[in-house]
C-alpha cells in the first residue's frame, strides 16, 4: 500500500539506503512512523490531536505534511461535517 504511492523505500538498509530508487524524503524514517503511526490511530476513536499529543508526542502542526500526504495518496479522509 506505501511502496506503491513511494512513501516506504524500496531499499531500507542504513548502509544501502542511498541505493533506493523510489522518491522517499530524506527525513524517511521519522515521516514514515508519522505515516504509520497516523494511520493506524485514524479509526475515529482518536482525534489528530490525540494522536500527535499522545501517540507520537509532537504538535499537530508537525502533522500537517503527513495529513496532507495521506489525504492526497486517498488514504486518509477528513472527518469534519459528519
Amino acid at each position: 500500500m506505501l511502496g506503491k504511492r513511494d512513501l516506504y523505500r524500496s531499499v531500507n538498509s542504513p548502509n544501502t539506503s542511498d541505493d533506493s530508487t523510489d522518491n522517499v524524503r530524506n527525513d524517511e524514517r521519522e515521516f514514515l512512523n508519522q505515516i504509520l503511526t497516523v494511520l493506524s490511530y485514524s479509526d475515529g476513536n482518536e482525534s489528530m490531536v490525540e494522536i500527535a499529543n499522545r501517540r507520537l508526542e509532537c504538535g499537530i502542526r508537525d502533522l500537517i505534511p503527513v495529513v496532507n500526504v495521506l489525504e492526497e495518496e486517498d488514504l486518509l479522509k477528513s472527518a469534519e461535517g459528519q
